[in-house]
């Protein structure tokens, strides 16, 4: 085995005889030879194999989702070639444990909790989707993914939830690999190129202590407080439009929620003549801002048809203003 002894080649200095010119058909002499009376030694060079370093990505860390999610990051796993040549990986078998009896972790118990899951590079998928074997196992075949030299590149691995909760409390979950024969991959020259574990993310630790665990709960949960942009206190005008009264800050966990219909109280319904009409202001899905009217009557206005979205665990603003009446108006 060659792997990792060192090369150097050596020109010797030219013995007698060694260089003839053509025209004359003579010898030339060693010491007409420049460089010639001593040996030309070239750089040395370390012969290496082809390598892959696998270990847990940062991210994602351990979560909650609700019973049913679709696309949810599981785990992360950073995948590093060497700078010898690009590295393509062909199979990843990666295994899973699931509880779903509040009690201890088990293989039999993974596809309990888990329905499928795809592997992706980024947004794109490698894989096609997978369903795990009773025994926890997915196998994700026919992959074509490389791994240029010297690079590093994180694989994500999506689940889809299963939509029965088991344990009354909350069913968990893990995955990763078990063993770098779990990884089939090549070099640039059809080379078999083994794994290598960069952090014990293989066998024993992962199974008895996951770093990363995935929760499915039977609901996420909605938190809803005052924004600190509101303002404290404010002289209005008669007239006065859009004026921002309140704004609210939502916050979801676990997964993302569509708020539909809202009611906003006024304290006094005797106020409610001062009020031409409230505004809710907010945003849907698709990023941009979305405005609703509604009426004051007896101290509170309804609003349905909404599109506010909230997204899990990113705080969200619904701001709330009024349009006023005139002094002449509302005889106030």
């Amino acid at each position: 085995d060659i792997t990792t002894r060192a090369f150097a080649f050596t020109l010797r200095l030219f013995p007698a005889g060694s260089i003839r010119e053509i025209s004359t058909n003579q010898d030339v002499a060693t010491t007409d030879i420049v460089g010639g009376q001593s040996n030309v030694t070239g750089n040395t060079m370390t012969v290496r194999a082809s390598s892959l370093t696998v270990q847990l990505a940062s991210t994602p860390v351990s979560g909650t989702s609700v019973k049913g999610a679709t696309g949810v990051q599981m785990v992360g796993l950073s995948f590093a070639a060497g700078a010898q040549s690009d590295v393509k990986v062909t199979q990843i078998v990666m295994t899973g444990q699931g509880d779903d009896t509040g009690g201890t972790y088990t293989a039999a118990e993974f596809d309990d909790v888990v329905l499928t899951a795809t592997l992706y590079d980024g947004d794109t998928a490698i894989s096609s989707s997978k369903s795990p074997s009773t025994a926890g196992v997915l196998t994700f075949d026919n992959l074509n993914w490389t791994i240029a030299a010297g690079a590093t590149k994180k694989l994500v691995a999506r689940v889809n939830l299963a939509t029965t909760q088991m344990s009354s409390a909350a069913d968990t979950a893990w995955l990763g690999i078990n063993a770098a024969a779990d990884i089939t991959a090549q070099d640039k020259d059809s080379n078999s190129v083994t794994a290598t574990d960069g952090d014990a993310t293989w066998s024993g630790p992962i199974n008895s202590t996951p770093t990363v665990v995935l929760t499915s709960a039977a609901s996420g949960t909605l938190t809803v407080d005052v924004d600190g942009d509101t303002a404290l206190s404010s002289i209005i005008l008669g007239g006065a439009s859009n004026v921002n009264m309140t704004k609210v800050k939502f916050l979801g966990s676990s997964e993302d929620f569509r708020v539909k219909r809202l009611r906003i109280s006024n304290d006094s319904s005797a106020d409610d003549t001062g009020v031409v009409q409230l505004k809710l202001t907010y945003p849907k899905q698709d990023g941009t801002l979305e405005t609703k009217t509604g009426v004051l009557s007896s101290a509170a206005a309804d609003f349905s048809d909404l599109n506010f979205y909230v997204p899990r665990d990113r705080t969200t603003v619904l701001t709330i203003a009024a349009d006023f009446a005139s002094i002449t108006e509302a005889g106030v």
